[in-house]
């Protein structure tokens, strides 16, 4: 179903040029294409059996990785980053993260006593600055990766709001 399977590319066909540059191997074939975007048509010559053809190939983008869904998906983490307006209305400090706001039940982040307001600082040593460089990040994570948080745990007690940091790894489902 790919877009070089719809435009005829089979199994064992040997690329020889794309768009008219020598591919001597794959990383100079995924060197070439990084450049491109989703809807330029790519002209591949790839010997087949001996015999050159010619394929045009449209190109398709990358699928969107969304961090939130990725964060729900392999720990049961329901998250939102923290802006400074919503950690004012939850009376917390600011800090660049993700603020836990659900947990689903029995999943890694439940058994690792996640609960809402817990903020997400980093995530496999790497500070959460962007929602697109973690969805990245959590793409990667497969099941029963380990994957180390560091997060801020809030609680109040009396008239005084404590703030502890903590290091927790959680198992990917």
């Amino acid at each position: 179903g790919s877009p070089a399977a719809k435009a005829g590319v089979k199994k064992d066909d040997q690329i020889v040029t794309v768009d008219g540059q020598a591919m001597s191997d794959v990383l100079r074939l995924q060197r070439w294409l990084i450049h491109r975007k989703g809807g330029d048509v790519v002209q591949f010559s790839i010997n087949r059996g001996g015999a050159t053809n010619s394929i045009s190939v449209t190109l398709a983008g990358l699928p969107k990785l969304d961090a939130s869904d990725l964060m729900f998906q392999k720990f049961g983490l329901q998250v939102q980053p923290l802006t400074r307006d919503l950690a004012a209305a939850l009376g917390i400090s600011f800090v660049p993260g993700l603020v836990v706001s659900d947990v689903e039940k029995n999943s890694p982040g439940a058994r690792a006593d996640f609960h809402t307001g817990i903020v997400i600082t980093q995530i496999g040593g790497e500070e959460v600055k962007s929602m697109d460089r973690l969805a990245e990040q959590l793409a990667d994570v497969k099941k029963d990766d380990m994957v180390s948080m560091s997060v801020i745990v809030s609680e109040n007690r009396g008239n005084v709001r404590l703030q502890q940091m903590a290091n927790v790894s959680l198992k990917a489902r």
